[in-house]
């Protein structure tokens, strides 16, 4: 009985250290990727709804030429996601983003040491309706991507961090994760905010400086006059100086 226990326990003590071996290997592998993944924004805080300026890089440490296709939103090669406090991570869609299945089969050779960037925005969320789906089909969609036309919708924390597909939609490397500081936006920020944040023509327009109605519809006169009046009431909010400064198109 004795001789039983102890072969027992011998057993579990070598499953135990096989395992921990396994794992340290994989970290190892981990760190050791020669492709690394970074993204950077142009500030440390922004008031809601406001245009986060990021750069991504795929950068090559190893000493070794890799073939990679660049990391771009619009060709399905990485994708963006956002966590806002103890929320899981959500997928942001951009006006322009591509779904994976439609990847970019251009390849390019990247150096030692040498990286591929890209700039991108993030402001404007393509949401995906929902209305038309069984609660069972729309749940999925809505704890998995964000839900709201703007990006960044409330003040408080939120992390973001990329992801890079390859040629094949395979490989994922993931970025660390940055933090992004949104503010309590006051005065006449906080008003065209209120007024604007649940205004998809509205996002649409800061992020692209374009207009998503028919020219001779009634909804653009009633866009414009909107967009009129509050540049005539807040000139000095930082959404109605976009409004004027966006009247061509910016990065996707």
């Amino acid at each position: 009985m004795t001789k039983n226990i102890s072969q027992l326990l011998m057993l579990g003590l070598t499953a135990l250290v096989s395992l921990n071996v396994t794992a340290s290997i994989g970290a190892q592998e981990t760190q050791h990727n020669p492709l690394v993944l970074t993204v950077r924004a142009d500030r440390q805080s922004y008031l809601p709804g406001e245009a986060v300026q990021l750069t991504v890089s795929l950068a090559n440490q190893s000493d070794a030429t890799l073939k990679a296709g660049q990391p771009d939103p619009a060709n399905g090669t990485l994708s963006l996601y956002l966590a806002f406090g103890e929320q899981r991570y959500q997928l942001y869609a951009g006006p322009d983003r591509n779904s994976r299945g439609e990847l970019s089969r251009a390849v390019a050779e990247l150096g030692a040491g040498e990286a591929f960037t890209v700039q991108t925005t993030m402001l404007y969320h393509r949401l995906r309706p929902t209305s038309h789906l069984t609660e069972l089909y729309a749940r999925p969609i809505r704890e998995a991507e964000l839900n709201d036309y703007f990006a960044f919708n409330r003040a408080g924390q939120y992390l973001l961090k990329a992801v890079y597909y390859d040629q094949a939609g395979k490989t994922e490397i993931e970025s660390v994760p940055i933090e992004i500081n949104v503010l309590e936006p006051t005065e006449s920020d906080a008003l065209v905010w209120e007024s604007i944040k649940n205004d998809r023509d509205a996002a649409w327009f800061l992020h692209t400086g374009g207009l998503r109605q028919s020219p001779d519809g009634a909804e653009l006169n009633q866009f414009v006059e909107k967009m009129r009046q509050l540049a005539t009431f807040y000139p000095t909010s930082v959404h109605v100086v976009r409004f004027i400064n966006s009247q061509k198109p910016v990065h996707p």
